[in-house]
């Protein structure tokens, strides 16, 4: 399991720095299989709190960033689900907000709930136009 988050995290740095230098599409591929390599693996018997913050936190980062980049390639309908994406992910984070171990350990990485909430929620939300 630690494996596959490693492997999304790495697939996520060359997908910024892609994005950095405009590559739009190639930073959506490599979001897009962030996503992918992660996707199940949370549902592991062995998946502890600590790698499904983890996972979760690609997800939401990989989905979101991917939506961007379809905005810049004007893919709207992909844009959109990869946005849904992220926001439904969010959403349950922030339902739970008071009981869930993950937000927990994801704030305690050092990721407040303004910036899950706010900055993160803000940028989707911005995109699909809600």
């Amino acid at each position: 399991v630690f494996e596959k988050v490693e492997h999304a995290n790495d697939l996520k740095k060359e997908a910024t720095t892609k994005f950095s230098a405009k590559d739009y599409t190639g930073a959506l591929e490599l979001y897009a299989r962030a996503v992918d390599a992660v996707r199940y693996v949370q549902h592991g018997p062995d998946s502890t709190n600590e790698v499904r913050a983890d996972l979760v936190v690609v997800m939401i980062t990989c989905s979101n960033n991917s939506g961007t980049c379809c905005l810049q390639l004007h893919n709207w309908e992909r844009a959109e689900k990869f946005g849904l994406n992220a926001l439904t992910l969010l959403d349950a984070l922030e339902e739970r907000k008071g009981t869930s171990k993950v937000k927990k350990i994801i704030n305690a990485d050092g990721i407040s709930d303004s910036q899950l909430f706010g900055a993160w929620k803000v940028k989707v939300c911005t995109y699909l136009g809600v």
